[in-house]
């Protein structure tokens, strides 16, 4: 039925890149055409040759219970479509609470979907596959035997899922996660409005940091840049995605978090203060009061924007002291918890 697959992913630690590889296995199988490309290597003319007998996949991973902004911009920038079908698989964390609890990747999956559909594609498969959780900075990766058993039972889940496909049948699985992520769907967009500008900023390096460069080259999407004269060190921009490459594959494991200063912004954020302040001041101004509302948040969003990005650059230099850098390596959660990357793959594979 297919002549050609073009797997697209989006990855940081290597989960989704596993599974686009799992996909690409099956269709050589089959005797396909295979491309596995990565989102960040996109171009149009890749799909100039293709039609209705080419079969794209889609793989990335779940944050905040949707599709990163990334992901989401590369279906936008997808021209478009002349028959070909799509597949889309979205990785979240599996195994939290019990061995084979499934994760939830919300409206991820059929957000893309929706988009691509917009486009004039044919959707033939939407599932979620669930690997070991890779939110480095905030829990500890599981240990290995667990991965191994996530890694095996999801291996199989999407050969099965990709052989079905391959012989012409449709899979939509993913509605109970879907109702689950409209829920949550305010959650999803103040992650993708704002929250994902906060994040990148409470990484740093520690003293282990020998300047190698390594996070900056391979991040998918240029988000960290080395500063610095004699010894450089990485630097977060706004533009950073919190996909954890950085975290997995640095060779010294000195990539940590600022949990200090996180807490420290969640309690001002939580107390309230801030806001009441500006409305305060607002009220003067502004006589309907729900306005005042609306503008006193949107204040206090941008206000605690500014105060994270002069925070974090103030951090970079002070980190430079060996002793200031070691007070906050310490104090960092991220220290002592252990790192989670996709076993088989290698930095080179993805970047």
């Amino acid at each position: 039925m297919y002549k050609k697959l073009i797997s697209y992913y989006y990855t940081g630690t290597g989960n989704s890149y596993r599974v686009a590889t799992w996909v690409a296995d099956k269709a050589r199988r089959a005797g396909l055409d295979v491309k596995v490309v990565s989102v960040g290597k996109y171009s149009k003319e890749q799909l100039d040759d293709t039609d209705a007998d080419t079969l794209i996949h889609v793989s990335f991973p779940t944050h905040a219970f949707t599709a990163p902004s990334s992901v989401i911009k590369f279906a936008r920038k997808m021209p478009k479509a002349k028959g070909q079908k799509v597949m889309i698989t979205s990785t979240r964390g599996g195994g939290t609470f019990l061995k084979d609890m499934p994760g939830c990747e919300g409206t991820g999956s059929y957000l893309i979907a929706l988009i691509l559909s917009m486009k004039g594609y044919n959707i033939v498969g939407v599932e979620a596959i669930d690997m070991p959780p890779n939110w480095n900075v905030m829990m500890s990766a599981y240990r290995d035997k667990k991965n191994e058993h996530i890694i095996k039972i999801s291996n199989e889940i999407t050969k099965e899922l990709a052989e079905k496909i391959l012989s012409g049948k449709k899979v939509y699985r993913g509605f109970v996660s879907l109702l689950i992520g409209l829920v949550l769907m305010p959650l999803s967009l103040a992650y993708l409005l704002t929250g994902k500008f906060f994040l990148p900023k409470m990484l740093f390096s520690s003293h282990k940091c020998t300047g190698c460069g390594l996070c900056a080259k391979s991040c998918p999407v240029g988000a960290i840049k080395m500063l610095g004269e004699n010894k450089k060190r990485p630097y977060w921009k706004s533009s950073c995605e919190s996909c954890m490459r950085c975290t997995a594959f640095c060779p010294n494991n000195a990539i940590e978090a600022h949990h200090i200063i996180l807490i420290f912004a969640m309690f001002i954020g939580l107390t309230g203060e801030i806001f009441n302040i500006i409305y305060k001041i607002l009220e003067t101004i502004i006589t309907i009061s729900y306005l005042n509302y609306v503008v006193s948040i949107v204040a206090q969003v941008f206000m605690a924007l500014g105060f994270t990005y002069i925070t974090h650059y103030l951090l970079f230099i002070l980190n430079r002291n060996k002793l200031i850098n070691k007070f906050f390596t310490y104090t960092s959660f991220t220290h002592y918890m252990k790192r989670y990357k996709e076993p088989d793959t290698k930095v080179e594979d993805i970047s």
